[in-house]
């Protein structure tokens, strides 16, 4: 049994005695405070923010970025609030019943704190993972693209340089006219996505075709060019900015929405 195991046993062990121990004590300072059938609750409520806060803070390490302040906050909330109970239980017989009473107000208000602590984690949590999947999918886009630039070949000819330069024809040039009235726009995308445009290539393919077509979506364009709808929705959003900037250039622009 390697050392990883048997680290990872004496953390379950260890975090299994503390969730019984530790709900034990909450519902019976629940109880204590007049809570009924709902002092079951409590510890689900106490222990389960300090879960959420601490995987929220995992994420926030795992994608290089500072753990932010509200996920403190809820960690510690919920590490005091437990500690607290721990430590009070032993001197319930012996608190005096104004003391008692603030015990109750204090217990009776903390679902609303818990909701609002969970809540803000879960939200943070997911912004996180969104914005990882983004980071991803960029990175990706960017390979993909870096892989489909072809490396030219060596100049092999007898006169090096001096030699005439060799015609392209139309349909082998990477700059074909999109704008030109096609009937078939599977045909047009298939058309561009063979030619493997370079990323500064594609992008002023993709503002010309949105010159001839404004009112292409997102999901259209970026499947014309092999590339995803956040790309197709940037070079929207990099149109739009044109012709707000040059509208003099876009004369023939209809509302882009």
């Amino acid at each position: 049994m390697t050392s990883y195991r048997v680290t990872l046993l004496a953390v379950a062990v260890v975090t299994a005695v503390a969730a019984v121990v530790s709900f034990v004590h909450l519902r019976e300072v629940a109880i204590a405070a007049g809570e009924e059938w709902r002092a079951w609750l409590l510890p689900l409520s106490v222990d389960g923010l300090v879960v959420a806060g601490s995987l929220s803070a995992f994420q926030s390490r795992r994608n290089g970025v500072e753990v932010h302040g509200m996920t403190v906050v809820s960690l510690g909330t919920g590490l005091f609030v437990s500690l607290a109970a721990n430590v009070i239980v032993p001197f319930l017989d012996e608190i005096p019943e104004q003391a008692m009473s603030i015990l109750s107000a204090a217990v009776a208000a903390w679902p609303a704190v818990a909701l609002a602590l969970a809540f803000e984690q879960l939200l943070r949590v997911q912004r996180s993972t969104v914005h990882s999947s983004e980071q991803l999918e960029s990175q990706e886009e960017s390979l993909s693209e870096q892989e489909s630039v072809p490396e030219e070949p060596p100049d092999t000819s007898p006169l090096g340089s001096a030699s005439a330069p060799e015609t392209v024809s139309a349909a082998e040039s990477p700059w074909l006219p999109i704008d030109q009235q096609l009937e078939d726009d599977r045909h047009v995308a298939e058309q561009l996505r063979n030619q493997k445009l370079t990323p500064a290539e594609a992008r002023a393919a993709a503002l010309e075709q949105l010159r001839s077509d404004p009112d292409l979506s997102a999901e259209t364009l970026g499947t014309m060019f092999g590339r995803s709808a956040r790309w197709g929705r940037d070079r929207r959003k990099e149109f739009r900015q044109q012709a707000e900037t040059s509208p003099e250039d876009h004369p023939h622009l209809v509302a882009v929405e």
